[in-house]
């Protein structure tokens, strides 16, 4: 798991008893313990991997559990001038942090939801975490530290050794097994892994441990490519490149299913510029941006296996997009996917124009290659589906009759999409965009999420967002491996082995690359039934 999913996840909670459950099943990624203070507990069953120097103000043991503290001299039974503490400043907390700390994150002034302007203040990611740990959740790297230069955590075989180290590899074992085991029915593992660099190697390890101990389920692999810088040099681009071959080829091997994501466009050599929202204005290079938009496409398409009202599973979502060896899907997001000043979901269709959906996947543009698409919907409510003051023409539109926005989505795309099998799932639920969600939303768009031409006054924030996530089976995917591959087979890898600090063996990057080559021919029109 990924602390902006995370993030947006607990977003959602509905607190107030008086209100109707929530069509998510919020236990199916988080569970209920107690703390040593007797305190119940509510912590998602997620493992965080980071390197040293990540966490900031945040403790590796998590927040809700009792830390022993820094000892202070009187109380060691030692002679004082035996002992040297050594202490470091606490990092100062961003005003989020604080108000956090101080109100339980329930800052509401008059005029609606506070509203932070963290974009200046956002170092790591602990810097807009709102997610409590279980003291197991986290895993510190400590050979390699964060943002160091002269000793980069760069490649896939780094983070292959660090796996194999004497304690890393057997203490994150030990952690999965007790979430594991504390699970009343697991359906799988959601992996979202770095893909270009050292973590990659740990991922890999971490998939080949999954699919050795629980090969009976499923695996849904995110591997996902950011950029937090406009330029890179030749080498860096070139051990990206080793690192997305080795990292491609491992998780297709032993996961269910693979969906790659990325806010830039391509990814291969220079990072390309960032797709585009309609009505978000965001930082490509910026994982506080990035990463938002990436946590509300997970937040909606995981609801295939996350509501209360039926029997999906992680399987069936996995299932429903790889046909016939394909093992690869293309993200899709529409953020917001907000309604027209019309106010719904109907005459929005009517009018809409082009893609549905931008592309989250590089080097996969929306097409009409799509074979097969499994699409989540939230945040459209059932009296936003038709207009209230009906024209004479709109009972004769075959959308009409439809009681669901799902229903109504999948008859759009019977007609829109000329053969293409879909399979459409919606809740009423909305995604939450209240704090720390970035400040991304255009202008036009209002506290409820919905469209206007008026812009929204300055001192109000978007509170709640629909959206629309989906995964397609398309032919792009094959030519976006066979991109890659093509890229892969331009390297001198050992002159670029040369300059780095681990070894790879080229008879596995090559096999690497065959595995590549053999799946992108799955997504050929002769090998799809």
């Amino acid at each position: 798991m990924n602390y902006a999913i995370q993030r947006s996840k607990e977003s959602g909670f509905i607190y107030d008893p008086t209100s109707p459950p929530s069509e998510i099943n919020h236990d199916v990624l988080y569970r209920e313990g107690i703390n040593h203070r007797n305190e119940v507990t509510f912590t998602p069953r997620a493992i965080v991997v980071d390197l040293h120097g990540s966490l900031n103000h945040l403790k590796t043991s998590g927040e809700l559990y009792d830390d022993p503290g820094v000892p202070s001299p009187e109380t060691i039974p030692w002679q004082e001038d035996k002992i040297e503490v050594v202490t470091t400043d606490q990092p100062v907390k961003n005003e989020f942090l604080q108000n956090l700390e101080k109100e339980d994150g329930e800052g509401v002034p008059e005029n609606g939801k506070m509203i932070f302007e963290l974009d200046n203040d956002i170092n790591v990611w602990s810097d807009y975490l709102k997610t409590r740990f279980h003291p197991r959740t986290l895993s510190i790297v400590n050979e390699y530290k964060h943002n160091d230069n002269n000793r980069p955590f760069e490649s896939y075989i780094q983070g292959s050794e660090v796996w194999n180290s004497p304690n890393f590899g057997e203490d994150w074992c030990d952690k999965c097994r007790l979430f594991v085991e504390e699970s009343d029915n697991l359906q799988g593992f959601q992996i979202l892994m770095d893909s270009t660099n050292g973590f990659s190697g740990l991922a890999g390890e971490a998939l080949q441990y999954l699919n050795d101990e629980y090969n009976s389920k499923s695996v849904l692999t995110f591997p996902v490519l950011m950029s937090t810088s406009s330029s890179h040099s030749t080498d860096e681009e070139s051990m990206r490149i080793v690192n997305l071959v080795m990292a491609f080829a491992k998780s297709s091997e032993f996961s269910s299913l693979v969906v790659p994501m990325s806010c830039h466009n391509t990814t291969w050599r220079q990072y390309g510029p960032g797709r585009n929202f309609q009505h978000l204005n965001y930082d490509v290079n910026f994982s506080y941006h990035t990463s938002a938009i990436l946590a509300s496409y997970l937040e909606t398409i995981s609801l295939y296996y996350r509501r209360r009202s039926d029997a999906y599973r992680m399987l069936n979502l996995c299932s429903s997009v790889t046909p016939t060896g394909r093992k690869m899907a293309n993200a899709v997001l529409s953020l917001p996917f907000a309604l027209g000043e019309n106010g719904n979901l109907l005459r929005t269709l009517e009018l809409w124009e082009g893609p549905l959906w931008s592309s989250l996947t590089p080097h996969c543009e929306v097409d009409e290659s799509v074979a097969l698409q499994s699409i989540a919907v939230r945040g459209i409510q059932k009296h936003q589906l038709v207009p209230t003051i009906l024209r004479p023409q709109d009972q004769c539109n075959p959308l009409f009759n439809h009681t669901t926005s799902a229903g109504m989505l999948d008859a759009y795309l019977t007609f829109s999409c000329d053969g293409v099998s879909s399979q459409v799932i919606s809740i009423e639920e909305n995604i939450s965009t209240t704090a720390p969600y970035p400040n991304i939303f255009s202008e036009h768009i209002q506290r409820d999420g919905s469209f206007s031409s008026n812009p929204r006054p300055s001192f109000m924030a978007v509170e709640k967002s629909s959206s629309i996530a989906g995964l397609q089976s398309a032919k792009s995917t094959g030519d976006m491996l066979s991109s890659l591959h093509s890229e892969a087979s331009r390297l001198n890898l050992r002159r670029i082995l040369k300059s780095a600090t681990s070894d790879l063996e080229v008879e596995d990057y090559s096999e690497a690359k065959e595995t590549l080559l053999c799946l992108s021919e799955c997504y050929s029109d002769n090998m799809f039934i």
